[in-house]
């Protein structure tokens, strides 16, 4: 691969796995969920935000660092 394209292929992996990540109308569950005392639904709400959130992360960090030009030390 070239070098100009690694460059250029991190900041588009980047903003493709942010957009996947947002979920829409969550908020506004997580909301619901405290003003009426639902607990078991608020865990449910910030379980699934947080395996939404850090598995896509996690991805686009091992794809970014496979694209990253520079050299890795050893």
């Amino acid at each position: 691969m070239k070098p100009g394209f690694r460059n250029a292929a991190i900041r588009v992996v980047s903003n493709v796995f942010e957009t996947v990540i947002a979920m829409h109308g969550v908020g506004y569950l997580a909301w619901e969920s405290i003003s009426k005392n639902g607990f078991p639904v608020m865990q449910a709400v910030i379980l699934v935000l947080a395996l939404t959130h850090i598995a896509p992360t996690l991805l686009a960090d091992l794809m970014n660092a496979a694209l990253d030009p520079q050299p890795r030390r050893s």
